[in-house]
């Protein structure tokens, strides 16, 4: 398990390092596109990387099972990092393919064998889901650090540091072993209809919450520049500012995972719990006051815990869902269709809003207000709207809890 969870956080390490440095490589490193085209390119990258994840939903469910196929994807991102060493339009280009297709191949098949260790004890699911989210951001957020600033003083050294790192992602990848059995679990499909509902319900609210938590994100970053140039001006270290939310992610993450393996919840009282957290740091951007040096530093490191124990709620435990009810024989693939609304639905969202010129106050009174009804309906429904026979599977799993 420590080989698997090592594994995935190197390759987003590296992916997220890259991606981190793409556009000013584009701008700057090659000089062939002005900033506009460079960012019209990457955003059509990112989606294609969520499409991608479809092509490695069918080979990993139907023909080479998910160990070989994530460990094609990795290798075709090593390749990709190797090709971005030399700057020309070709290799960009061909590049950009082979880390969209490397990422698709790699991340829903990593997923889904992952989820398929917890087949014997669904208790522990909610906890390895969340235990593998944090460990996975972590590396996200230190590789875009670390490999930005490497590859902004040097692109062919950020380059050759990540495809060093995606090796590293390989070889840990090597020593681990396929789950190739998913016993069939009573609790988890004796339903199929319900099943299917509860598969459609979570990743509708999952497109939903990162439609807002972006919004709230694409603030936060702006807020990020403030307390830098604060925290430089009063001598402290504003790049401390850029890994904060991976020491949120990190610390939380194992509190969450403890709490989930010794004490259940159900699944959706956590997501609505989750909901009412980014409400909660909706609210704070409110609240924000840009006079106030002191204030601005507050409201970001509240911001930033607030959201990041707000997505540990919410996208492990709907992962979680997800895998419980879904067919093992499709599991790969249904992983990969519930990334796409992530991958859209934030982008179009954003879209709607610069073309309706909203304020920004409005954006935060209008998600303030949406993620509290959301959160409580979803709250309330879990606890009082609820099948007899899910009632009955919600005591097994409590009654597993205790064992």
């Amino acid at each position: 398990m420590v080989f698997f969870l090592l594994s995935k956080m190197l390759e987003r390490m590296a992916f997220y390092g890259i991606r981190g440095v793409l556009v000013m490589y584009m701008v700057h490193g090659m000089e062939i596109f002005s900033m506009q085209d460079a960012a019209k390119l990457y955003g059509f990258f990112i989606g294609s990387v969520y499409l991608s994840n479809i092509i490695g939903g069918v080979l990993g469910d139907f023909l080479t099972g998910n160990k070989y196929t994530a460990l094609a994807g990795s290798a075709l991102q090593i390749l990709a990092a190797i090709s971005f060493c030399f700057p020309s339009e070709i290799s960009l280009y061909l590049g950009l393919i082979l880390l969209s297709l490397g990422s698709g191949l790699n991340n829903p098949n990593f997923l889904a064998q992952y989820g398929k260790r917890f087949a014997d004890s669904p208790a522990r699911l909610d906890g390895g889901m969340t235990i593998w989210y944090s460990v996975i951001n972590f590396g996200a957020i230190i590789g875009s650090f670390i490999i930005s600033v490497i590859g902004n003083y040097n692109y062919l050294y950020g380059f050759v540091l990540a495809a060093f790192i995606m090796s590293l992602s390989v070889l840990f990848l090597i020593f681990t072993k396929e789950t190739k059995v998913f016993p069939s679990l009573a609790i988890s499909h004796s339903a199929k209809g319900r099943s299917i509902v509860y598969i459609i319900v979570a990743i509708l609210l999952g497109g939903v919450f990162w439609a807002l938590y972006d919004q709230c994100s694409s603030g936060l970053f702006e807020l990020q520049m403030t307390v830098e140039k604060a925290s430089e001006q009063n001598g402290l270290v504003g790049n401390f500012w850029q890994i904060w939310g991976a020491v949120c992610i990190l610390v939380s993450g194992i509190v969450l995972s403890l709490v989930w393996s010794f004490i259940y919840v159900n699944s959706f009282t956590k997501i609505g719990i989750g909901f009412l957290l980014g409400a909660l740091a909706f609210c704070l951007f409110a609240l924000d006051s840009d006079t106030n040096t002191g204030l601005n530093i507050f409201v970001f490191a509240g911001i930033t815990f607030l959201l990041s124990v707000s997505d540990l709620f919410v996208a492990p435990i709907l992962s979680s869902v997800i895998i419980r009810h879904t067919n093992p024989r499709y599991l790969t693939l249904i992983i990969s269709l519930s990334f796409l609304p992530a991958g859209f639905v934030p982008p179009l969202l954003g879209s709607i809003i610069r073309q309706a010129d909203i304020s920004s106050f409005v954006i935060e009174v209008v998600g303030t207000v949406l993620m509290c009804f959301i959160g409580t309906t979803v709250i309330v429904l879990s606890r009082f709207w609820a099948p007899k026979q899910e009632v009955q599977e919600n005591e097994l799993l409590a009654e597993e809890y205790k064992k």
